[in-house]
């Protein structure tokens, strides 16, 4: 049940992939585990305001935000993301907050994926598969 689909079996629509985190090793750490198994172009971020302008620029797949910011939230990015751009990405946030209340207030937002810090290479992976195969469809 631990077996990973490894690259050859991830879909090659995911081209390029967003990591937003107010902590840059966080950021580093889920770019090192992706760069592994996708040749998707990787960028990352570590403010809400910095990662508004990149989905403003570029059109991504696959996104990751945390939850909580220093100048925002990542419950921001995806309404952003909602109502202001014309794609759709896979958006997984990522937190270390995992109460009853903070999961039932992203309930109205449209995303894919809730991933609990401390984060693990099976999450990450399982995360860009499940991408994948969302986008393959």
């Amino acid at each position: 049940e631990k077996e990973l689909i490894m690259t050859n079996n991830i879909n090659r629509k995911i081209n390029n992939i967003l990591i937003v985190d107010d902590e840059k090793d966080i950021c580093y750490l889920v770019k090192s585990i992706l760069r592994k198994e996708t040749d998707a172009h990787i960028d990352i971020c570590t403010s809400v305001k910095g990662a508004l302008l990149k989905l403003k620029d570029q059109q991504y797949d696959l996104t990751f935000f945390d939850i909580r910011l220093n100048d925002g939230s990542g419950k921001d990015l995806a309404k952003f993301v909602a109502n202001e751009v014309n794609y759709t990405p896979y958006i997984a946030f990522i937190s270390a907050y995992t109460s009853y209340e903070d999961q039932q207030d992203l309930r109205s937002l449209n995303y894919d994926k809730f991933i609990e810090k401390p984060l693990s290479r099976e999450k990450i992976l399982n995360c860009l598969q499940e991408a994948s195969q969302q986008l393959s469809i």
